[in-house]
């Protein structure tokens, strides 16, 4: 919605560097290890429901976020100052 011209694969967090791959790496470890240890922990419905509402959640807040910003929203990080780009203090930044 904002920007499209500048959306790429790059935008996306698959390509941000070794620090995200190592990142991912340890939670995939964390993840078979909980699962080694603690089988049942992957099967409790309390946890899964916790989960899928912290995921839901903080994607409302994400996208709230973009709105808010509108035409000063980028994905991918700007390095300088867009002539057009003012600071968003209302909504959800406020």
């Amino acid at each position: 919605v904002f920007h499209p011209h500048e959306l790429s694969f790059d935008s996306f967090l698959f390509t941000n560097g070794k620090e995200y791959v190592v990142a991912t790496l340890l939670a995939v470890i964390e993840y078979f290890v909980e699962l080694l240890f603690f089988p049942t922990s992957k099967q409790n419905v309390f946890f899964i429901a916790i989960g899928t509402l912290g995921c839901a959640v903080m994607q409302m807040v994400r996208t709230a976020s973009m709105w808010t910003c509108g035409s000063n929203f980028h994905h991918i990080i700007q390095e300088g100052k867009d002539p057009n780009h003012t600071i968003v203090d209302t909504g959800i930044y406020a």
